[in-house]
């Protein structure tokens, strides 16, 4: 009996085939961390979905460990959504950075709300194929 609890407990081969993806999506984030001197954070949303107010408890849960006045890159990858709460996410966001950096990394596509997120960065990144969409102007202040 004293030697089974004194195994240290281990991922099933299962287990670890079925979060391989995960694991190495956060052992790239760990490493661009390290060379950008910086927070990456992700947000990158389906086709269908937009953004909304139940996005908020995912930012600040993002956002949990990343230091005050720290730079922080966003990934961001989102066919739109609310503007409200688009606005809502990149304050929680510049309460973190305070006077540090916000860029905004743009692999595929960031419209309608998303655009907006970009405009809310000191710099946008951006490929040839990356794409930023309209905004409708009743929204622009």
């Amino acid at each position: 009996m004293t030697k089974l609890l004194e195994q240290t407990p281990s991922k099933t081969p299962m287990f670890t085939a079925i979060h391989a993806a995960r694991y190495q999506r956060q052992d790239l984030m760990k490493e661009i961390n390290a060379r950008e001197q910086t927070n990456l954070i992700c947000y990158v949303a389906g086709i269908h979905t937009e953004i909304d107010r139940n996005d908020v408890i995912g930012f600040v849960d993002m956002l949990h460990n990343v230091r005050e006045n720290s730079p922080i890159d966003l990934l961001l990858h989102t066919p739109g959504g609310d503007v409200d709460a688009c606005e809502k996410l990149i304050a929680l966001i510049h309460a973190k950075t305070g006077e540090s950096s916000l860029r905004v990394v743009i692999p595929d596509m960031a419209k309608s709300a998303g655009t907006l997120m970009a405009f809310a960065a000191h710099s946008i990144i951006m490929s040839d194929s990356s794409e930023l969409g309209m905004i409708d102007p009743q929204f622009c202040m």
